[in-house]
């Protein structure tokens, strides 16, 4: 079991100097510098490692705490991380160190069924779950994960390791959480990148029939109190859902969507990475959004724009 920080992810121990001599690459800065977890740069406190990508925006390098940050050799931002440690590819040398220094501070949860929870006989249950909860035929609750009170699994709801459900919690049948996210490294892509910190699911909330929910990187994905999620609905590695979102069936998240209470999802539309839907926003049905979408705005289209701007263009098509 992962074990996750507010900000990331527990590494060992190490100095600047330690990570530099494992990674065979050269460093500016402090040596003296001891971090002992990962963190995305935007979020890094100063005991954690983290690291640049091609998505880094340059006010969050600027804005840094970091630590220490992996960046290309090429790399020539003045940033106020206190070493640097350069190397071909920042990505996959952070992948490197997680493999070798990411140590679970805590054992996984003991395998534990509340007496009034009821599992059915086919089930397989190496979790917790918690009283009151209901595990239908043919589930799968990995060690690390969590049922909680009053939760109910449908038949062939498969909860991956480090994923903690909420109370008074639905999912629907077929549901899986905390699956690898779609991620892929290094030369042609050959590297699988591993999503280590899990699932977060709060209370009140119902998954529909056959929708996926990704395990996170280094901090965990997120779906909060509240939310009604419809059925065949993806939401990727990273994603972080406020109270009550609404999703509906065919909608999708690329990875490290930020989407605010209140927001409403219409059926089939899609939303790409790293954008943040602002609160109480509504995306309409086949939606196409590929940029950030200010709060209680209603948006439509590919790509998505203001409805009434949209409606208008589609009047004039006819025309």
């Amino acid at each position: 079991m992962a074990h996750i920080l507010n900000r990331g992810l527990a590494i060992k121990s190490l100095s600047a100097k330690d990570l530099a001599d494992f990674l065979d690459a050269e460093y500016k800065g402090s040596d003296g510098i001891t971090v002992n977890m990962v963190s995305p740069v935007a979020i890094a406190p100063e005991n954690a490692l983290s690291f640049w990508t091609s998505l880094t925006v340059k006010n969050q390098l600027r804005q840094t705490r970091a630590g220490v940050l992996l960046v290309p050799k090429d790399f020539d931002y003045n940033v106020p991380a206190q070493s640097l440690i350069f190397v071909e590819d920042p990505y996959l040398a952070l992948l490197q160190v997680l493999e070798e220094f990411h140590k679970p501070l805590v054992k996984f949860s003991p395998h534990k069924v509340h007496g009034e929870a009821q599992v059915h006989k086919s089930a397989v249950v190496e979790g917790v779950v918690q009283k009151g909860a209901v595990i239908g035929p043919g589930c799968v609750v990995s060690k690390g994960a969590v049922v909680g009170a009053h939760s109910v699994l449908e038949a062939n709801v498969c909860l991956y390791d480090n994923v903690h459900i909420g109370e008074n919690t639905v999912l629907q049948a077929g549901v899986v959480v905390g699956s690898r996210g779609y991620g892929f490294a290094g030369e042609n892509n050959s590297v699988a990148v591993p999503h280590y910190a899990g699932v977060k699911i709060g209370d009140n909330v119902e998954i529909g029939a056959n929708s996926v929910v990704a395990a996170g990187f280094i901090t965990p994905t997120v779906v909060g109190d509240g939310c009604k999620i419809d059925t065949f609905v993806q939401i990727a590695h990273n994603c972080v859902l406020g109270k009550n979102v609404f999703m509906v069936s065919g909608a999708g998240l690329a990875g490290g969507v930020c989407v605010g209470d209140g927001v409403e999802i219409g059926g089939g539309a899609k939303v790409a990475g790293d954008v943040y839907i602002g609160n109480y926003a509504k995306i309409a049905a086949l939606s196409g959004v590929t940029k950030n979408i200010n709060p209680q705005a209603v948006v439509a289209g590919f790509p998505a724009q203001p409805i009434n701007q949209w409606r208008r263009q589609v009047v004039a098509g006819r025309r």
